[in-house]
């Protein structure tokens, strides 16, 4: 059963993989790795602070209750992605470890 923090109705069905949102904005990044999400220094608006942010890995949940803004507002995040090693890297780590592999085989054998 899906529970709410205290005072918040349930999330609508949208809201899956750990996010919640009241009255907010749900985005949805193609490719997904975000790590973490942290608030910019230029981030202007009073009482916005991480616990209104959740991240399960593709999505990013911003809540807004109990928060006020106007047109000067800002409120900037910053993602960090999950380094994805290139192809070229994955290749020359494999061609050392079946060299390495190789040398012991034939120290082994000698």
């Amino acid at each position: 059963m899906e529970t709410a923090p205290p005072g918040l109705p349930l999330p609508p069905p949208n809201n899956a993989g750990g996010l919640f949102i009241a009255n907010g904005i749900l985005l949805t990044l193609s490719g997904g790795g975000i790590s973490s999400v942290t608030i910019d220094p230029l981030t202007n608006m009073a009482g916005f602070d991480p616990s209104k942010i959740t991240n399960n890995g593709n999505q990013i949940a911003v809540e807004w209750t109990n928060l006020s803004f106007n047109q000067n507002t800002l409120v900037v995040l910053d993602l960090n992605k999950t380094p994805v090693p290139e192809p070229g890297t994955m290749m020359l780590l494999s061609c050392g470890l079946v060299g390495l592999v190789g040398m012991g085989r034939r120290k082994f054998l000698a």
